[in-house]
């Protein structure tokens, strides 16, 4: 009942979509299975009908939910009049006193089939029937699921209102392999509390491969994240957090993020790794956003960056959108010399990150000022052992 009046007060859609929402919810309340639902409900020899579907040639005895019906508070108010009867008194008082018992057991009667018989049969021939019904009606599961089009259409809505930076509609594409652009494209989660949150554009299309290189803390993970986060928005329908993007539809988004062994695990850290690694590369296609936070990590520099060609030079034969976090400069300088894939890292500046990625490789990940903001550089170490004892100034 709330649904169908609060529709009503929704004014005329501007857009063909919402329109045909709005129609679809309004065709419910014209329906059979509307008023059985808003009620009164007839029990007939041919079914449950409503009042506009029962005739005189088809009698019928309407439905009230109501435990305690006319069985009950009839003979009630007879027995409370005969009572009075008899103790005031305005007639025989033996004939009202016997009267006044029999309505009694006659009310005692109704209550006990209002309370225990009659909430069986109507749930059994009407409600239950009624719901059955509405289940299975066409016109309530489309309204139903126009009703959620519409929330999830406000939900977009409000996302874009409460978000402090540009947000827009991209361009959606489904060519034959991925690519995604954007202008000023920021975190949908951390730019909606940080007013200040830094922008990138994200160009990825020829490439098809993106090496992201540069020091710790600097937004490598924060801009993979990023772009993962939009591509999942535009593909809902909702607005991304940028000035403007083109995005193409992606049939599989994969993440690795940096993992560790367990006790089950025989292979250790690296074939812990190895093994994601192994099954996001048989289960994209040209279609696919693959990014990879680290890879073949836990064995030597040069079994790595080896590894590492092979599995990249992979993702390019299939052609998917790949993007490589890494410190490893010697891997990426490989890719390098051979002019395939682009290369962007995390710019700082005084030593401290500006959180955009701009062309080029970086070859220093500031260990020192990583160690130095946690208390663990060489410094600390140092002045620790002095402090307990285990060095001496000599």
């Amino acid at each position: 009942e709330k649904m169908m009046t609060l529709v009503k007060k929704i004014p005329q859609p501007e857009t063909v979509y919402l329109d045909s929402m709005v129609k679809t919810i309004k065709s419910f309340n014209r329906s059979i299975t509307r008023e059985l639902v808003e009620g009164p409900v007839f029990r007939t020899l041919s079914g449950l009908k409503a009042r506009s579907d029962k005739t005189i040639f088809n009698p019928g005895l309407r439905f009230y939910p109501t435990r305690l019906g006319i069985g009950f508070w009839g003979p009630g108010l007879a027995a409370l009049f005969f009572l009075a009867g008899w103790l005031i008194p305005f007639m025989n008082p033996p004939k009202a006193l016997v009267l006044c018992l029999l309505f009694t057991m006659m009310t005692a009667g109704g209550g006990l089939y209002g309370l225990l018989i009659k909430p069986i049969i109507d749930y059994e021939t009407a409600i239950l029937p009624v719901r059955e019904m509405l289940l299975e009606s066409n016109r309530f599961g489309s309204a139903l699921e126009a009703v959620a089009a519409i929330d999830e259409l406000l939900s977009f809505v409000r996302f874009a209102e409460d978000m402090p930076h540009p947000t827009t509609i991209p361009e959606i594409t489904n060519e034959s392999s991925h690519f995604f652009v954007a202008r000023n494209l920021r975190n949908p989660i951390s730019a909606k509390e940080d007013p200040d949150f830094v922008a990138n554009d994200v160009n990825l299309t020829k490439a098809r491969m993106t090496f992201i290189t540069g020091p710790n803390s600097g937004g490598k993970t924060t801009y993979c994240k990023t772009i993962v986060q939009n591509q999942l928005l535009a593909q809902i329908g909702a607005p991304v957090v940028a000035s403007a993007a083109m995005i193409n539809m992606a049939d599989h988004i994969t993440y690795q993020a940096p993992s560790f062994d367990s006790l089950a695990d025989n292979e250790g850290r690296f074939g812990t790794e190895l093994k994601v690694t192994r099954d996001i590369f048989y289960s994209v296609t040209p279609r696919s956003l693959a990014i990879l936070d680290e890879i073949a990590e836990g064995t030597t520099t040069n079994e790595k960056i080896t590894l590492s060609v092979d599995i990249m030079n992979g993702f390019l034969a299939i052609g998917n959108n790949t993007m490589l976090v890494t410190h490893s400069y010697e891997l990426v300088d490989r890719f390098c010399e051979q002019g395939q894939g682009q290369y962007l890292h995390a710019d700082f500046k005084d030593d401290k990150p500006t959180h955009r990625m701009v062309t080029g490789i970086s070859r220093d990940s500031h260990a020192h000022r990583v160690a130095e903001k946690i208390g663990f550089s060489p410094l600390d170490i140092e002045n620790y052992l002095r402090e307990e004892g285990y060095k001496t100034e000599g």
